[in-house]
């Protein structure tokens, strides 16, 4: 059984993210609580939630920093889970976990 991460570190990396300007996704995670910086990937950001938030409330905050019809976003963590929420796909704002068999 996997080890459980107190407070994991995610990446996210943006496609179409809100006003198309990343430097402002970091303004608004850090707005809202969360440790969040970017990296030399243009359209990367290192997160850590803020503590005791819910997963859920997580992904309600990526998604609303997505474009409504084109954005997407990447999510991975440090316990090797990854999720892809995909606005241009068949289930629009919703953070889907990817199947490692998948892969």
């Amino acid at each position: 059984m996997a080890e459980k991460i107190a407070n994991p570190v995610y990446l996210a990396e943006f496609n179409r993210c809100v006003g198309d300007n990343i430097k402002n996704v970091v303004r608004r995670l850090r707005s809202r609580g969360y440790e969040a910086s970017l990296i030399r990937h243009k359209t990367t950001v290192i997160l850590r939630r803020p503590a005791g938030q819910s997963f859920r409330k997580f992904k309600q905050d990526i998604a609303e920093l997505v474009q409504d019809d084109i954005g997407s976003v990447i999510v991975s963590s440090t316990s090797g889970k990854m999720w892809l929420l995909d606005n241009k796909g068949n289930r629009p704002g919703e953070m889907q976990l990817i199947d490692e068999s998948d892969v």
